[in-house]
């Protein structure tokens, strides 16, 4: 392969900061909080900013114990600096959506070199969740920013890198940065994932080492000063609804029993993972059977996507952002195949299937896009058409695309590039619409 010129490399840069800017903040603060979850992460942020209390989050004035403080943290922080608005409100997962296409490119890099970093950047960047996370006033961004850190530096202490005190004190910190986003379960999908991946490698050695001490240090030196300061403040108030109601009832217990709590709901993580990780989802299965087990690093990603995925399927209460923080994982594996994938024909079989899967599913979304906004949102029927269009069109010519000597090595580019025109519209076409139908 010839090497790239400076120049291209510069207008490739460019291009992708510009494609990040379009569907991760470009008009993030131009219409409303959107209900049920961001006026209220929004108001707690607002009520930190106006008060200066910023250990315990308010709601209305009330002790609101829903979610650690991190994300009302970095949103009051905003607040200070720009002002209380829509934009600061969501800026935090903006920014948390760059760190964790950061930190894939590098899992990636690590992994399988520089063309496999790059895809799984681009994958995940792409993924429709994390296009949609990114522009919301909720929690799960950030908090899969501090997961995929966690295993960022966990891979790296695994691998002796020095300074290992440093990687696995960083590992350790940034799991207990995830248990001030969104509650203790950090503290349970990190540790087992860690120790399947141990069984794996067959690295309990080097796991329970002196470095286990310094990461779980690192870990509890975040997260305990703010739990321990709430059980002594309000221990009533947090026992009841932070760790029975918010975290222990809903594992146990159905919160939407329209849609959970049955027996069917164990699975319905499957149709998630292919919805909202599309349309890379319909590349994953041959990823996972290609380079799953190629190396540790590998390894890792399918052990953290496994715990992940039946931890939550497992779970009474499901919603379709639980799983999101394996998205990550699986973006480093559809990116090391799409680069294995350059440089072996024999795989190109497998790719045209998920593409065609993917062609498929494009078109079934155009067609529920187009009789739900002619059901009930007449206004927004021109703007689903034209999004269905896009998706079907995206895909046809990554399939084509697929086929062609010249235009092979395009294919990710042209569905990313799909991607982001698809985002665009949703900015600009549907978020005015239908912010004004879901916002109170």
């Amino acid at each position: 392969m010839q090497t790239p010129k400076p120049s291209r490399n510069w207008g490739a840069g460019v291009l992708i900061a510009l494609g990040l800017f379009v569907i991760y903040f470009a008009g993030i603060g131009s219409y409303p909080l959107v209900d049920p979850d961001e006026p209220v992460y929004a108001q707690i942020a607002r009520e930190m900013t106006v008060s200066g209390h910023w250990g315990t989050p308010h709601y209305w004035g009330s002790v609101w114990f829903d979610k650690p403080p991190m994300y009302y943290w970095l949103a009051a922080s905003c607040m200070r600096v720009l002002g209380v608005s829509e934009l600061s409100a969501r800026l935090p997962s903006a920014i948390a959506a760059l760190a964790v296409v950061a930190l894939t490119y590098l899992l990636g890099l690590r992994a399988f070199g520089r063309p496999a970093g790059i895809a799984a950047g681009l994958v995940v960047a792409t993924s429709l969740q994390q296009i949609v996370l990114a522009r919301s006033s909720v929690t799960d961004m950030t908090l899969t920013a501090f997961l995929v850190g966690s295993l960022y530096c966990f891979i790296r202490w695994m691998h002796d890198e020095r300074p290992v005190w440093l990687w696995s004190a960083s590992c350790g910190a940034c799991m207990g940065a995830a248990a001030l986003t969104k509650g203790p379960v950090a503290f349970v999908l990190l540790p087992v994932t860690f120790l399947v991946y141990a069984i794996w490698t067959k690295s309990l050695r080097v796991l329970f080492s002196r470095w286990l001490a310094v990461c779980v240090i690192g870990a509890l030196a975040v997260a305990v000063p703010w739990y321990a300061n709430m059980l002594s403040m309000h221990r009533e108030e947090f026992t009841k609804q932070f760790v029975l109601a918010n975290n222990l009832e809903r594992f146990l217990k159905p919160e939407h029993k329209s849609s959970t709590g049955a027996w069917y709901s164990y699975s319905m993580n499957f149709p998630v993972l292919l919805g909202f990780f599309f349309p890379w989802s319909c590349l994953l299965p041959q990823a996972i059977v290609v380079v799953g087990r190629k190396n540790n690093c590998a390894r890792l990603c399918v052990a953290w996507a496994a715990v992940v995925f039946v931890f939550f399927s497992l779970s009474k209460t499901q919603l379709p952002t639980y799983i999101f923080p394996m998205y990550a994982a699986c973006a480093v594996l559809v990116g090391a195949y799409l680069s294995e994938w350059t440089n072996n024909k024999a795989l190109n079989k497998g790719l045209r299937g998920g593409l065609i899967a993917a062609l498929a599913m494009s078109v079934g979304i155009a067609y529920f896009l187009l009789r739900a906004a002619q059901g009930k949102y007449p206004d927004a029927a021109v703007i689903a058409l034209v999004l269905g269009a896009v998706l079907v069109l995206t895909m046809a010519l990554a399939l084509f695309a697929c086929g062609s000597a010249k235009w092979r090595y395009r294919t990710p580019w042209l569905i990313a590039g799909g991607m982001v025109v698809f985002a665009v519209l949703i900015v600009y076409g549907v978020a005015p619409v239908a912010s004004v139908q879901f916002s109170g």
